[in-house]
């Protein structure tokens, strides 16, 4: 009896050495699975990246510069009774086979975020602000036309709601930029449309103020580093 009992210690020694073998085989497995997702949904906001600059370029830059040549009256009617769809349109847009969802594409960076993730968003944002400008360039042809008095408020209230949107968009743009190390697309090369210095200086005032925050913080990260204990949290 007791040589039977014997027989079987190493029998269920080396079944749970089996185990522990197949438990490690399937964490490495699911460790390996984890980084190609990870790696695939940086390629993939790598090509989102591409897609939504190429659509910045060769359509939303197109549209804008259309919509400040236009005069039609009637192009111009229609187009302001579309406004309040565009808007709800451009506000959920997210493009097709995008891996990042709507609020990931628009809340602040993160400190953890990779570059593939910073520059997709950024190119995210900046198609959005251009394709905003076309619509702007619409409301403010549409100005010219003959408006009674809830018109009049109307077109005031869709222009501050999409100067709101064209705000968030480019500091966005600007804060991933920042975070990148980058300039961002709209400092590059920042359209001057004619008779729109008011636009241009609100423009300039938001990115100055990025600037002065981003100097600011420096600031402190060379403190800290240079004197870790001499900086106060306030300061921040």
């Amino acid at each position: 009896m007791h040589s039977r009992r014997h027989r079987q210690v190493p029998k269920m020694s080396t079944l749970s050495k089996i185990l522990i073998v197949i438990l490690i085989v399937v964490f490495l497995v699911h460790r390996i699975q984890a980084a190609d997702d990870d790696e695939y949904t940086k390629f993939r906001m790598n090509s989102l990246s591409t897609y939504v600059r190429n659509r910045r370029v060769r359509q939303a830059i197109k549209l804008a510069k259309e919509a400040r040549k236009n005069r039609d009256p009637n192009l111009l009617s229609s187009f302001i009774d579309h406004i309040p769809h565009s808007l709800v349109v451009r506000r959920s847009y997210v493009p097709k086979e995008s891996p990042l969802t709507l609020d990931e594409l628009s809340r602040a960076p993160a400190p953890e975020d990779s570059r593939e993730r910073l520059f997709c968003v950024m190119e995210y944002n900046a198609y959005q602000y251009e394709y905003c400008e076309a619509i702007r360039f619409g409301i403010v042809n549409a100005q010219g036309l003959p408006m009674d008095e809830d018109l009049f408020k109307f077109v005031k209230q869709v222009s501050r709601t999409l100067a709101t949107m064209m705000k968030d968009y480019l500091s966005l743009e600007v804060l991933y930029a920042v975070a990148l190390g980058e300039v961002a697309p709209h400092l590059q090369t920042i359209l001057k449309p004619r008779g729109e210095t008011g636009h241009e200086n609100a423009r300039t005032t938001l990115v100055n103020g990025l600037r002065a925050e981003r100097a600011r913080i420096v600031g402190l990260i060379d403190k800290i580093r240079a004197n870790p204990t001499s900086v106060s949290l306030d300061d921040a």
